[in-house]
């Protein structure tokens, strides 16, 4: 799928940038990250230039990646380019000091002036096992994929029943109000549509029925 064609270099970057983010977040985490032998990048260098270049070079191609496909994505291909587009907010997060201001600059400028989001609806919940057991082949990886979040956490993202459209949409620029849209605007639930709420309803109901967990983040 897509990780066969990703700029290599500026992946390993942004992974090792991952992984040392993820061993800050505790010490079971930071055992995993030693055991499986996972390169890390020294904290002196997060705010580095080659990083920011890795990040911006990364969004350009998910971007490109995002406009050339076609539409609606195919679910499994829809859930990487989304974990991939994490890898770079993260790093610019971070170079950001903690604000998104420039991770939507960036990738807006990488997009050539719109950046595109997915619209993949609910996360249907996280698997809360502990790193070492995340990868252990059980997640459908049409259901589910294993990934770092934008906070640097391992755990397993699964969609839930009421997810997207699966097409791309142009991404909200900075400023107030929900800077992570889930949905597109066609797809976006509205809480006083009595439609929505029947589908709502319904979903909890098929949830229930499965034994899913399908808390909404």
């Amino acid at each position: 799928m897509v990780m066969n064609e990703v700029p290599a270099d500026a992946y390993e970057l942004l992974m090792r940038f991952q992984w040392a983010r993820l061993a800050m977040d505790g010490p079971d985490e930071a055992k995993w990250v030693e055991a499986k032998g996972k390169a890390t990048l020294p904290r002196s260098e997060w705010r580095s230039g080659p990083l920011e270049a890795s990040a911006r070079e990364f969004a350009g191609y998910v971007q490109g990646e995002l406009r050339k496909r076609a539409e609606p994505l195919e679910r499994g291909e829809a859930l990487e380019l989304d974990v991939l587009r994490h890898l770079y907010l993260l790093a610019l997060y971070e170079l950001g000091r903690g604000s998104w201001r420039l991770a939507k600059s960036v990738e807006a400028d990488a997009a050539g002036g719109q950046a595109l989001a997915i619209c993949l609806g609910t996360w249907g919940g996280t698997d809360a096992r502990p790193p070492d057991e995340l990868d252990d082949g059980t997640l459908d990886p049409k259901r589910a994929v294993i990934a770092v979040d934008r906070r640097g956490r391992a755990h397993a993202m699964k969609l839930g029943a009421y997810g997207g459209c699966l097409r791309t949409f142009p991404d909200p620029p900075y400023g107030s109000g929900r800077k992570w849209p889930s949905w597109c605007p066609e797809c976006r639930p509205k809480k006083s549509n009595a439609k929505n709420k029947a589908i709502a309803d319904l979903r909890r109901d098929m949830a229930s029925f499965a034994g899913l967990d399908l808390r909404t983040h």
